[in-house]
């Protein structure tokens, strides 16, 4: 899976910061609605790993941070 995942590094990046640009300020604003959103993007991830690799490859996301710039 590792490696699956690496040959499609960018469309996992382009999935992650499309979600996330299109996230307001209050959306972002508790921990609650951060888990909401990693969530979300653990959908979309593995929604488009499967559609080009034919597996969901992942089966969850961490962040190690999360940075909200005002």
């Amino acid at each position: 899976a590792i490696s699956a995942i690496m040959d499609h590094d960018a469309l996992v990046r382009h999935q992650i910061v499309m979600l996330l640009s299109a996230q307001s300020e209050e959306s972002l604003a508790t921990s609650a609605s951060q888990e909401v959103l990693r969530l979300d993007l653990l959908a979309k991830v593995k929604a488009a790993l499967k559609e080009e690799t034919g597996k969901e490859q992942i089966d969850d996301l961490l962040f190690t941070s999360f940075v909200v710039q005002r």
